[in-house]
């Protein structure tokens, strides 16, 4: 038998884990469904038609936060191109699908190596949206970071909340001791 304080302490617990599992599952649904996007178009842009375009812009970007943990710093590759689909003028950053910030300044300078402002360059459209396009077609690792990711935050948030909803169901009261036949085993909370 649980006592009055450690029953509320329960349900406590109890609607946490709700709490908790639903914003997880919720997060972790939405950011796979955008990892889900960056993936598929990454694989489409393999296909994708071409134009000849130039950079117009390249730099490293650094933003810096700071939290309980500490202060970070990001640094970005902001690659800005310019380009023509069908008499139509078009700019885009990506250079490929999953192009992220990193800790690594040195990767982000790499990018803008490879890409410096002036420099002639072949645009990946997409024939459905030439607004969508990328440098670098195709599928790497970090096409399939925000889909993995989202898959771990919203499967910890279902494991959340399925316990959170299975300790919610109420449980079977048991007989007090005396009351108990003395020759049939004791439940097994109460063995020793």
């Amino acid at each position: 038998m649980v006592s009055g304080k450690s029953e509320s302490s329960l349900k406590a617990g109890r609607v946490i884990a709700l709490v908790i599992g639903t914003v997880c599952l919720l997060a972790g649904t939405g950011a796979a469904i955008y990892g889900a996007w960056v993936l598929s178009k990454a694989r489409a842009s393999s296909d994708w038609p071409t134009t000849p375009g130039v950079v117009v812009n390249s730099e490293v970007r650094t933003t810096h936060s700071s939290g309980r943990d500490g202060s970070s710093t990001t640094y970005h590759a902001d690659v800005l191109y310019e380009y023509t689909v069908d008499g139509e003028n078009y700019s885009a950053d990506r250079v490929w699908f999953g192009q992220y910030g990193s800790s690594s300044r040195s990767e982000a300078a790499g990018t803008v190596r490879d890409y410096p402002a002036g420099k002639q360059v072949k645009v990946h459209y997409s024939p459905d949206d030439p607004e969508t396009a990328v440098l670098e077609p195709g599928a790497t690792w970090s096409s399939y970071m925000v889909l993995g990711i989202g898959l771990v935050i919203g499967l910890g948030g279902a494991g959340a909340l399925a316990a959170g909803v299975f300790a919610l169901k109420p449980r079977k009261a048991q007989p007090p001791a005396a009351a108990r036949n003395p020759y049939e085993a004791p439940p097994r909370d109460q063995q020793a």
